[in-house]
């Protein structure tokens, strides 16, 4: 008797646990919704658009060492084509062939009657000549010596210091010869040549010894 009715109690009990509601969290439940991920900006389920957050991010330090640097070479580019410019146009060989080329030409009167001497030059004429020498100057630094530096090539600055300077001369050498009439047709290639010149050992000059001190 005693024993059936423990029985009995122990089906009652069993049959009151499958009536009450399951209290019992899974590790989801307890963790809640994981929100799930979209574009920002893109179409929320609830048919609303989210609103963009921006964060400004921090700019990257620079680096002031190789910045400090390029003042420097802007100015050797500079001083070294200045330097060799003018070496070679108060030099007697380049005098000479210019002499002759223009008495062969018959392009000297032209010459007596437009050109300007050195000693009668004035501010105007220095000012542009400045003016030149720092534009080339930074053409070079920035499309031959530059380029080198990064690539530690001295190959780099032969090549595109020369086709700079080639490129350069010609856009004053090659509209001269087509405008004035008897103009000497040697001077358009050898005037290239020398600009392309010019520049070549300009950016030589300064990427060798920026290169060699940087091995050092």
């Amino acid at each position: 008797m005693i024993r059936r009715h423990t029985a009995c109690r122990a089906r009652h009990s069993r049959d009151l646990e499958k009536e009450r509601p399951s209290t019992h969290l899974t590790g989801a439940a307890l963790v809640g919704p994981q929100p799930s991920m979209r574009l920002i900006g893109a179409p929320s389920p609830v048919g609303k658009t989210e609103v963009a957050s921006y964060k400004l991010s921090r700019p990257s330090s620079l680096n002031v060492h190789e910045v400090s640097m390029h003042y420097p070479r802007f100015i050797a580019a500079f001083l070294v084509y200045a330097v060799v410019d003018i070496v070679w146009n108060v030099s007697p060989i380049a005098r000479s062939m210019y002499e002759s080329l223009h008495e062969a030409s018959g392009s000297d009167a032209l010459l007596d009657a437009y050109g300007k001497q050195m000693d009668t030059w004035g501010g105007v004429e220095l000012l542009s000549l400045l003016a030149f020498f720092l534009l080339i100057a930074f053409a070079n630094y920035y499309l031959a010596i530059q380029p080198a530096i990064r690539e530690n090539s001295l190959g780099t600055a032969m090549r595109n210091s020369f086709a700079l300077g080639c490129a350069a001369y010609a856009t004053y050498i090659a509209p001269i010869f087509v405008t004035f009439a008897g103009w000497p047709a040697a001077l358009v290639p050898i005037d290239i040549l020398i600009g392309g010149l010019l520049s070549l050992i300009t950016s030589t000059v300064v990427t060798y010894v920026v290169l060699r001190r940087s091995r050092a």
